[in-house]
């Protein structure tokens, strides 16, 4: 036992005496990366985070200086510093414990002197480099312990030297990077352990680069990119959170013909040119909401006939294209509210005829009631089983209102249901100030 402790301590006291003959890791100024092989010329590991921040702007134009350094066993962080072109200097680094950030670096070209960095311990941000055109040449980097994201890089085009990477990445976020054009470099990634966030992209057409994403254990959001299509989505299979899409460019969605699980909301928003959900064919699972809001194209919603209940609402507002809703007939419970507003061309709302009318009810009652049919200009029959049977409870709510003549209040449609209103009902047909007419 004794030998033991001896031993413990002598491994203890070397490391600390190591550590000792290290610099800090914050590097200030040019001067201090300059006198760091002079000043430490046996520090090759650094047992805290090297930070290169300048303190007086334009100070740091290179890290040559810092050539000697093999692995940190912290943090890497290059933030802030205006006058830095290339991050040269740290060629020799394979090891990083803990995170990468380079973050802020207004003239920062490429990242080329990290090209032999294998292993990070925790994440990888890169963020807010106006002039980052590439990352590094190579493919070396093999581990990544947490979430990777990729912000407010305009100038970027690519990540190709990520596809060292493989199997399960905690987060993977891209955003913001106007000159990306593609997702090539990810194709060894199968699965996010939290979510995948594709966003504001604009020079990006499709996910290619994702070919191998099999399962997404949190949310998916795919916005404000210029897709055309969901290519590189083709074997992904489960979504244990929300798959939330809003590309205005989007016509083809056949790429999700593998996806069989949602565990959250499926919303859909602003795909303008999208005209039908093929591609969801398969899916049975639906685990929140289902939201179709402002898709000006929509036709139909077909492809969702292998669903039969919802955790949450149905919300269905300004599909213009959109003349009924068909595909939902299968759905046999929610639990939340119904919301059906401002779809121009709708006629027919026989889709949520087998819906039991008991599990229809608000989550928010200040904001929605168990069920709003209004401003359909087009519609003019409601009185499909769900509705006449909703109409039937007690203290329920409704909005329904500005439809076409036979759907344009609750008495309209009790009249074509064949049935009489119970005395308590709650009317609400022309709603003034937030105010609800008994």
């Amino acid at each position: 036992m004794k030998s033991f402790l001896t031993t413990i301590a002598i491994i203890f006291s070397s490391v600390l005496v190591y550590s000792q003959n290290c610099a800090p890791g914050v590097f200030d100024s040019q001067q201090k990366i300059d006198d760091f092989s002079t000043n430490y010329p046996n520090c090759t590991s650094l047992f805290s985070d090297l930070i290169i921040q300048e303190a007086v702007p334009g100070d740091i134009t290179n890290l040559n200086g810092l050539s000697q350094i093999t692995s940190l066993y912290k943090g890497l962080n290059i933030s802030n510093n205006i006058a830095l072109t290339d991050v040269s200097g740290l060629e020799n680094i394979t090891h990083v414990s803990n995170e990468i950030r380079i973050q802020n670096n207004d003239n920062l070209n490429n990242l080329a002197g990290l090209d032999n960095i294998d292993y990070i311990g925790d994440y990888l941000y890169i963020g807010q480099n106006s002039d980052l055109v590439s990352l590094w040449p190579s493919n070396n980097l093999t581990s990544l312990g947490d979430y990777l994201a990729i912000y407010d890089n305009p100038l970027l085009e690519n990540i190709s030297c990520l596809s060292g990477l493989s199997g399960i990445i905690e987060d993977i976020s891209i955003n913001n990077n106007q000159s990306l054009i593609s997702l090539d470099g990810l194709q060894n990634i199968t699965s996010s352990n939290l979510n995948l966030k594709i966003e504001n992209n604009v020079s990006l057409i499709d996910l290619s680069g994702l070919n191998n994403l099999t399962t997404v254990e949190n949310s998916v959001t795919i916005k404000y990119n210029s897709l055309q299509s969901l290519s590189g989505l083709d074997n992904l299979t489960t979504i244990n959170n929300a798959l939330i899409l809003n590309e205005n460019s989007i016509n083809d969605i056949s790429n999700l013909s593998t996806l069989t699980y949602i565990g959250g909301p499926l919303r859909f928003e602003n795909c303008d040119n999208l005209t039908n959900l093929t591609g969801l064919d398969n899916l049975t699972y639906i685990g929140g909401e289902l939201s179709f809001i402002n898709n000006s194209s929509l036709e139909n919603l077909d492809a969702l006939l292998m669903i039969t209940s919802l955790n949450r609402w149905i919300f269905i507002e300004n599909n213009d294209a959109l003349t009924n809703l068909s595909g939902l007939n299968n759905i046999l419970s929610i639990d939340g509210y119904i919301y059906i507003a401002d779809n121009n061309n709708l006629t027919d709302i026989s889709g949520i005829e087998n819906i039991d009318a008991t599990t229809i009810h608000s989550w928010s009652p200040n904001f929605y009631d168990d069920l709003s049919i209004f401003n359909n200009p087009l519609l003019s029959e409601c009185n499909v089983q769900s509705v006449c049977d909703f109409l039937l409870l007690p203290d329920k709510t409704s909005d329904i209102h500005d439809n076409m003549n036979g759907c344009n209040n609750e008495d309209q449609i009790a009249n074509a249901c064949g049935i009489v209103l119970p005395p308590d009902c709650t009317l609400l047909t022309e709603p003034q100030n937030g105010e609800t007419d008994v």
